[in-house]
């Protein structure tokens, strides 16, 4: 079968030796040397590349591999036919990979995420979702799945681009089943560390609500922050009365140092 595809070529007669290589038993010459074969012929003016030839071929006869998928796809991602794509994936015509996922994000983040989840690329199925502000779906995804993302970088990369997401997936996060999985005060300095106040702030009013002595420290954390940058905002929380368990005699003095001298009594 070889020596005939080599005699094919050499006479080239592309057609036929497309034909052969993709009835190849158990598909001995479907091989990246064999794309590279087609790859390397001139192509003339006006005439279907030989590559695209055999290409075509193999998909008459079914699913490509994902070396044989990853090269169509370039070629058709450079000619801008994405719709050509888009075909073969409904189809089923292309196997799936990371890579392909990545060429094709390079035109098109929707149906790179659907070729990511295929492939089972998942860290890149979390960061597209991430992109895409779609932070409910990580969390549906990874318990689908039984996968465990590094969630103190997601929300570190959130966090860059986006602090409103980022208070949203954090309290996302303080809702799981089984407990948040990044320390509520790791979270908190996450948002110091950007000078972002008001956005730890609102994390932490949100999930100290339940007013609980564990969470003395970070009670005390929310009012120390606030008495020294926005101290209507801690003269509001202590309104309130919504905490108990903070460390009366440190937010005393900082009341006193803020001016507010009735909260410091």
């Amino acid at each position: 079968v070889v020596q005939r595809f080599q005699e094919l070529f050499a006479q080239t007669k592309y057609k036929e030796a497309a034909e052969l290589a993709a009835e190849s038993p158990q598909g001995i010459l479907r091989t990246p040397d064999t794309v590279a074969k087609f790859q390397s012929v001139p192509v003339q003016a006006g005439q279907t590349p030989p590559l695209l030839q055999y290409f075509g071929t193999l998909l008459t006869r079914g699913k490509l591999n994902a070396f044989e998928s990853l090269e169509l796809s370039r070629l058709v991602v450079n000619q801008n036919k994405k719709n050509l794509l888009e075909n073969w994936l409904a189809e089923d015509k292309l196997e799936c990979s990371e890579e392909l996922g990545d060429l094709v994000k390079t035109v098109d983040n929707d149906l790179a995420l659907k070729i990511y989840i295929k492939a089972r690329a998942t860290p890149k199925v979390v960061a597209a979702f991430a992109e895409r502000k779609e932070f409910d779906k990580i969390l549906v995804y990874s318990k689908q799945i039984g996968y465990t993302p590094d969630y103190l970088f997601l929300l570190q990369t959130i966090l860059r681009s986006d602090p409103q997401g980022a208070i949203n997936f954090a309290l996302m996060m303080s809702q799981m089943e089984g407990g948040c999985p990044v320390d509520y005060n790791t979270i908190t300095d996450l948002f110091l560390q950007r000078n972002l106040i008001r956005e730890a702030t609102a994390f932490l009013l949100d999930i100290l609500k339940p007013n609980l002595p564990e969470h003395s420290f970070l009670q005390t954390k929310v009012l120390e922050i606030n008495l020294v940058t926005f101290p209507n905002v801690a003269d509001a929380i202590l309104a309130n009365g919504m905490f108990s368990h903070y460390d009366r005699p440190r937010i005393g003095q900082l009341c006193e140092k803020a001016g507010l001298y009735i909260r410091a009594l």
